[in-house]
């Protein structure tokens, strides 16, 4: 079966609550290194993002702003 989008195409946008849920109770990052190594790299190549107000929302978790900060992870204007 063909596909309309290439695997490699495909843009991601993620909710604040999404976010806090997943690093905080559902995924945490000591239990699921591999997906947020995942998260990591589609959020480095610009393939997950967030509007600004989302990022805004979820750079007040302090924990969440630390792991942004240690992997250089940063709001991407347009």
């Amino acid at each position: 079966m063909n596909s309309l989008f290439n695997h490699n195409q495909v843009i991601y946008s993620l909710d604040a609550s999404a976010l806090i849920a997943a690093f905080h109770e559902r995924y945490p990052i000591g239990n699921f290194p591999s997906l947020w190594r995942k998260i990591e790299t589609l959020i480095k190549n610009g393939r997950l993002k967030m509007s600004q107000i989302v990022f805004e929302e979820a750079m007040r978790d302090t924990e969440i702003k630390q792991w942004c900060d240690e992997n250089q992870l940063k709001s991407q204007q347009a």
